[in-house]
């Protein structure tokens, strides 16, 4: 039983890792062209939002902070 519910919820799971691979490649983007080297302003501007979705949609699902899925 728990291996079909694993399975039931796994387009969700996919689709998730899509969104947050679309935002990742969207923000990502904003640094095409630059000729200066990345910061750490430039994380908190791209690698952070990717982050904290992330985190948001581990919580969604029961996650606790830090926690990988088993």
């Amino acid at each position: 039983m728990a291996a079909q519910s694993e399975q039931a919820g796994l387009p969700k799971a996919v689709a998730k890792m899509e969104q947050i691979h679309r935002m990742r490649v969207s923000l990502a983007s904003t640094l095409e062209g630059r000729s200066e080297e990345p910061t750490m302003e430039t994380m908190k501007e791209v690698c952070k939002p990717v982050g904290m979705q992330a985190m948001a949609i581990g919580k969604e699902n029961g996650l606790r902070d830090g926690e990988l899925p088993r």
